[in-house]
């Protein structure tokens, strides 16, 4: 039993500095490589997330629109509950003719 506690010390030493620099660059480049590839997918997610969200909009709109004739209480109604500013939609300037909706928050 003491024999095998001293064959065993000797190989007890742990990791060289080489092991350990390698794994480090190893795990660096992963990293290199997936952090960008992370951060582009997040941002097209929110790109798309925001499509949808301004297509459902449009929709909902349309058939107010379709209900009422005018274009007026989708006007009134987005800036009540504090969706679009004032500034964006002037009053006299309808949702269907190509106004720029980037400028709806979220």
């Amino acid at each position: 039993m003491i024999g095998v506690r001293l064959l065993r010390r000797g190989r007890d030493q742990g990791f060289t500095l080489v092991e350990v620099l390698l794994v480090t660059a190893v795990i660096g480049v992963l990293l290199a490589i997936a952090i960008p590839s992370f951060l582009g997918s997040k941002s097209r997610v929110q790109d798309r997330s925001a499509q949808a969200n301004l297509r459902i909009a449009f929709t909902n709109a349309k058939t107010l629109y379709a209900d009422t004739d005018s274009f007026a209480k989708v006007t009134s109604t987005v800036q009540s509950r504090g969706i679009v500013s004032s500034t964006c939609l002037p009053p006299d300037q309808p949702l269907s003719s190509g106004f720029p909706l980037a400028s709806v928050t979220a």
